[in-house]
């Protein structure tokens, strides 16, 4: 069974990635759309249970989220890095019900039908077989439990700025291991129900200045290097409407079961 649903620009969303999984977890968990107030989350109607975020990194997603953290029985957040994990136990801090391990994605140290929530928050693509690693999720979630996975598009600000720059040998590099496009089919194959959803945003960019800086700190942006950085921000200027540069950004999340 397939869905797609578009996520329109919300303040709540402002956090990018983050947002996107904390607002997709928060309203299907109990299907509270009521939002209390501005960049917060309707944790009054939330319970997690068991839950695990796979790849946490620093643990920004789970900062300042007290609400949500004590209303899980049990909260496992964990990353492939030893670093990551020292990280995000001084970013979320110390909490009974809160434990931090190293954990490859592939190889899940616990045993089947352990968890009610399964996160993995802009990590897929990293992962080496992400057919295993998705076979490892659906065998530690329990009966009714939901894989939440966000990613980003091949539709956003890097083909944008890969295609405008063409020119200068700028060439597409996108990891397309998992994104919006494929997630689809390579969840299917593994669980029976998937549904997507789209936050559909662009990125509004009054100081042409400050787009520049961000381009020539890309890697992928390598061959604009020998590029004055004048020619690049004229170049942007002629894509201005009503001296705004609107950019794509392309994110969402999947959910499965």
């Amino acid at each position: 069974m397939y869905a797609q649903v578009a996520i329109k620009p919300n303040p709540l969303l402002r956090n990018g990635a983050y947002g996107i999984v904390m607002r997709g977890v928060q309203k299907c968990t109990r299907g509270c759309s009521s939002l209390r107030g501005r960049n917060k989350l309707p944790l009054c109607c939330i319970k997690l249970d068991t839950a695990t975020e796979l790849g946490c990194g620093t643990g920004d997603m789970w900062k300042d989220k007290e609400a949500m953290i004590a209303s899980c029985s049990k909260l496992v957040l964990s990353d492939f890095s030893a670093g990551m994990v020292k990280v995000s136990k001084e970013t979320v801090g110390i909490h009974d019900n809160v434990e931090y391990q190293v954990i490859d994605i592939q190889d899940i140290p616990f045993g089947d039908e352990t968890f009610d929530i399964v996160i993995a928050n802009m990590m897929l693509y990293h992962v080496p077989d992400l057919h295993r690693a998705l076979t490892e999720v659906r065998r530690v979630l329990k009966k009714g439990g939901k894989f939440y996975c966000a990613t980003y598009g091949e539709h956003g600000i890097t083909e944008y700025l890969t295609t405008l720059f063409s020119e200068y040998g700028v060439e597409d590099s996108i990891n397309k291991n998992f994104t919006l496009q494929n997630g689809y089919e390579i969840l299917g194959k593994v669980f029976s129900k998937v549904e997507k959803l789209e936050y559909v945003d662009s990125l509004q960019v009054r100081e042409v200045d400050d787009m520049v800086e961000y381009i020539y700190s890309l890697s992928s942006m390598m061959p604009l290097r020998n590029v004055p950085k004048q020619d690049v921000k004229n170049m942007l200027l002629q894509h201005t409407s009503n001296g705004i540069l609107h950019v794509p950004k392309e994110y969402g999340m999947f959910r499965a079961e």
